[in-house]
């Protein structure tokens, strides 16, 4: 079987009726198509966040998931030292709407 890439990469669906096609392979293409489907600047902050992101797995990818476990697992077992941070009840909950409003003046708050 071949593989072949495809345009759009992916296509989302808000309860709104927004919708905003992401391109393939084109992280440039996929701010466009952001800022156009969303509001000015979505697809900069979007960029930041995958930048962030991107820090993150730089910083653990090698020791977490490259390295070989250490023979004794002692070390790896959760410290009660360290807290659980649980998400408050219904942050994320089904509701079918979505999770940020336009504001007055149309624009989608994106978090930054």
């Amino acid at each position: 079987m071949r593989l072949r890439q495809v345009d759009p990469a992916s296509s989302h669906r808000f309860p709104d009726g927004t919708v905003v096609e992401l391109p393939n392979a084109s992280r440039a293409g996929v701010v466009q198509a952001l800022d156009a489907a969303l509001a000015p600047g979505a697809g900069e902050r979007w960029s930041e966040l995958i930048n962030r992101a991107r820090d993150a797995w730089d910083a653990t990818r090698r020791p977490l998931l490259e390295e070989p476990l250490p023979p004794s697992r002692s070390g790896l077992r959760r410290s009660a030292a360290i807290p659980i941070r649980r998400r408050p009840a219904g942050l994320f909950r089904r509701s079918g709407r979505a999770l940020w409003r336009p504001s007055p003046g149309g624009s989608w708050p994106i978090p930054g």
